[in-house]
């Protein structure tokens, strides 16, 4: 009977210790699944971008939970186990980083059982790169990255050496990076430069026509004119000798080697176009109020292959795929510092903040999609060029 006792109590006093001390055990990691899913904004940012975290979801085992207000969490944002807050009651937090290359945050999360359990998430934070000396009183823009592997960028900017009795003050300049002197390649009136695929002419807007330069012979040829042209930059298509551009409710197709334009109906008026690498298909943007719309167009079926809605006004002034066909660039979508660009494997949106600067436009992949090129104006100077590098993990 003794030993009866003795082992009922044993029994007794084991289960007891191994239910009191259960909400205290801290598991390994190698012993249990666990993910927080995060929600990063912007996606790429510069030095002074406010960046926002957010635990929307927290995976463990099996056990999916999105009520996350009896859970606590803490930050470790540079990753040296040193944590950069207390336990705070909320999943979300903003932070600026002061270094630029590749963070790895770190979040512990702190269950209702007092259990801990810790997953680390990428950021991004890369230097800005100016391109251009600011001019003061030139304004730079539109900027556009040469396709032929040159790493040439066109621009347009005044010129005190424009001829005269021109309708505008704006030349097209071309500049190498890096650190290559700017050179003006076209003597009269032109804006919105478009290099061509083979890098020896530049595509340009003057009013409501449509011209190019050839920089060998530095020769200016007005190429067609036409009543209702919408006044933004035409396409350059990368293999053909085609240039696409936009008309009320139709796109405009131009022939380089006979001078034919031919249309293609459109059930809306579209402000921009760009070419697909391949020539198949050419991304056109509106700009109609929260109806403002991405469409992918068939160029052989004449219909659109893909749509992305904004659900804001757009207010971009470039499309620009990579080269590589899977980004498309829609530049600084919303009037805010921050370049929009699609994945079009997935369709889904990316956003890259530039902080520092006071006012951004009109963004352009280089050739090797490492970059994004933009026109920029920092505090007390006035516009120039600048460039974001685009890091291969992206």
């Amino acid at each position: 009977m003794l030993k009866v006792k003795v082992k009922t109590i044993l029994i007794v006093v084991v289960s007891f210790l191994l239910f009191a001390c259960w909400g205290f055990f801290i598991p390994k990691e190698e012993d249990i699944d666990f993910v927080a899913t995060h929600k990063i904004f912007p996606d790429l940012g510069t030095i002074g971008t406010e960046f926002f975290f957010k635990i929307e979801t927290l995976s463990i085992k099996n056990d999916t939970i999105k009520k996350l207000d009896r859970y606590k969490f803490r930050w470790d944002f540079d990753n040296d186990e040193k944590f950069d807050t207390e336990w705070l009651d909320t999943s979300s937090i903003n932070y600026v980083f002061n270094t630029t290359g590749m963070h790895r945050v770190a979040v512990e999360v702190k269950t209702p059982g007092l259990d801990i359990f810790s997953d680390t998430c990428i950021v991004f934070v890369q230097p800005l790169i100016k391109i251009t000396d600011s001019i003061t009183g030139n304004v730079q823009g539109s900027a556009d990255w040469a396709l032929d592997g040159s790493n040439r960028v066109a621009y347009d900017s005044p010129s005190d050496s424009i001829l005269t009795n021109q309708t505008c003050e704006n030349v097209i300049w071309t500049v190498e990076h890096p650190g290559g002197k700017p050179k003006q390649v076209s003597m009269n009136c032109a804006y919105f430069p478009e290099w061509s695929p083979d890098g020896e002419h530049i595509l340009f807007r003057r009013n409501q026509e449509i011209w190019i330069v050839d920089l060998i012979t530095n020769e200016e040829m007005a190429l067609l004119t036409q009543s209702g042209i919408i006044p933004f930059v035409p396409s350059w298509s990368h293999k053909n000798f085609k240039l696409a551009f936009t008309t009320l409710n139709s796109i405009g197709i131009y022939r380089l080697n006979t001078g034919g334009v031919s249309t293609i109906p459109t059930t809306i008026t579209y402000n921009l176009i760009s070419w697909s690498p391949d020539d198949r298909l050419v991304a056109t943007a509106t700009r109609n109020n929260e109806l403002s719309v991405i469409d992918i167009i068939d160029i052989e079926d004449e219909k659109a292959a893909m749509s992305y809605p904004l659900g804001f006004h757009y207010s971009g002034g470039k499309l620009d795929w990579s080269l590589d066909g899977k980004w498309l660039s829609i530049g600084f979508a919303d009037k805010s510092s921050t370049i929009y660009i699609i994945d079009l494997d997935s369709g889904n949106f990316k956003q890259i903040n530039i902080a520092g600067l006071e006012y951004t436009w009109y963004a352009s992949w280089s050739y090797d999609g490492s970059m994004l090129v933009f026109e920029g104006q920092a505090p007390s100077e006035t516009t120039s060029i600048w460039a974001i590098e685009i890091p291969d993990d992206f």
